[in-house]
């Protein structure tokens, strides 16, 4: 059974039920205008490495631009690790 989220944030417009990861990222994404939040195609599709989001904001030394996720899991804890700061104004209830 999947849990059910929903937003919080008094600023969000669209106020909506969020059944998965992947739906809160979408919505992050979105609603929130995380455009450095991107994926190859649509929600759970993967590119032809596997990956199904990237972060564009991310630098390296060797001058690789983004970042790539094989999961809805793997980009949810480097937003919480590298982001968080952008995530504290949105609030998800369970």
């Amino acid at each position: 059974m999947s849990q059910l989220y929903a937003c919080k944030d008094q600023l969000c417009e669209d106020y909506q039920d969020l059944h998965s990861l992947g739906e809160i990222i979408k919505h992050l994404r979105t609603k929130h205008k995380l455009s450095f939040i991107r994926r190859p195609q649509s929600l759970g599709i993967s590119d032809s490495h596997g990956h199904v989001w990237y972060c564009f904001h991310y630098e390296t030394k060797r001058g690789k631009d983004h970042r790539s996720f094989q999961s809805d899991k793997a980009i949810w804890d480097h937003l919480n690790d590298r982001h968080d700061y952008q995530l504290d104004k949105i609030k998800l209830e369970e």
